[in-house]
């Protein structure tokens, strides 16, 4: 899921934290400065430990600058898919440049080669900012994308002359005088961000969540429509048909049945369900079946199994998977 940095020139990271950053994102590292009123890309697709460290010593250390490690969740790994994207060129009359945490419902259908934020960029960012650039500077922008992309996403532009913008900010927290865009893509051992009696908070959703709630799994299918299934009515209750899903794909020839006797939209359901349920996350009365299928169906089934994927990883606070999974039915309603 990545991690993306803000940090002023008086940042100082020290080798554990830059080597914590590698072993969870080691797909890419790219950073973003200005400088003469120019606009500076470097990037690197790591070969090692040492090749990260280097790179962020010599084009990082030192700098006002944003800079982005990659964990790739759509889109190949090579330098074309290493942040920072081009949003606008020099040609075109203002050099703008972004890098992006999370994981956009908007996907990456057109082309699978290439990441969800590249699409994003060609698809609504360029539009939107190429006969107005500095539209990216004032707050509607700011809102309307925030709203768009929801809180579980965070965006940093830089343009030639330095100026940042930061979408949802406030998702995000600060550390050594930087501003840092979650807490699960770096080890936060010994900060106040780390969790559990040892304060290893590397995936905090494995410690975090826990509290208020007491789940009952036939409660959250409780409302599920018929009409996926023929044989629903035929189950004494919802929690069956959960538990049945569960014993079903213990083995090869159970999850061959479970395959045969559930639809792909109720099979994404369940796990996703399960998922919230292992992670702690409360969700009841707060994502419903119909939810959780509208997101299916309009994400579509790769996006949709990356973010159970995410969710397992530690990669959302529960108000952000609220928002990410209730996207599609709240634009709808």
């Amino acid at each position: 899921m990545c991690l993306l940095v803000s940090q002023p020139a008086s940042t100082k990271f020290d080798d554990d934290f830059i080597k914590g950053v590698y072993r969870l994102n080691s797909d890419g590292l790219g950073v973003m400065y200005a400088e003469g009123s120019s606009l500076f890309i470097n990037r690197v697709v790591p070969a090692d430990e040492a090749t990260f460290v280097k790179f962020f010593r010599d084009n990082i250390e030192g700098r006002d600058c944003a800079w982005h490690a990659r964990m790739k969740t759509h889109g190949d790994i090579d330098l074309t898919n290493c942040h920072p994207y081009k949003v606008l060129s020099a040609e075109e009359g203002y050099p703008l440049y972004l890098a992006h945490n999370g994981v956009l419902a908007t996907g990456n259908a057109k082309d699978k080669s290439k990441s969800d934020t590249w699409h994003f960029i060609q698809d609504y960012l360029r539009p939107m900012l190429l006969k107005n650039p500095e539209f990216f500077l004032t707050e509607a922008f700011a809102e309307i994308i925030g709203d768009f992309i929801g809180s579980g996403n965070k965006f940093i532009l830089m343009d030639a002359y330095g100026n940042q913008v930061v979408i949802n900010e406030d998702r995000g927290v600060q550390h050594e005088g930087a501003w840092l865009s979650n807490t699960y893509a770096w080890d936060t051992t010994g900060t106040k961000y780390g969790y559990g009696a040892s304060g290893k908070g590397s995936f905090r959703g494995y410690n975090n969540y826990g509290g208020n709630y007491n789940y009952n799994p036939g409660a959250a299918y409780a409302g599920k429509s018929n009409s996926l299934n023929p044989d629903w009515n035929d189950l004494e209750d919802e929690e069956d048909f959960y538990y049945g899903y569960e014993a079903a794909r213990k083995s090869t020839a159970q999850e061959e049945y479970a395959a045969a006797n559930y639809s792909e939209e109720e099979e994404f359901c369940i796990t996703l369900f399960d998922a919230l349920d292992k992670m702690v996350i409360a969700h009841k009365g707060l994502i419903s079946w119909e939810d959780a299928e509208t997101y299916y169906k309009m994400a579509g089934d790769e996006l949709a199994w990356d973010v159970i994927e995410a969710i397992e990883y530690g990669a959302y606070n529960q108000s952000e998977i609220v928002d990410e999974l209730t996207y599609f039915s709240k634009a709808a309603a």
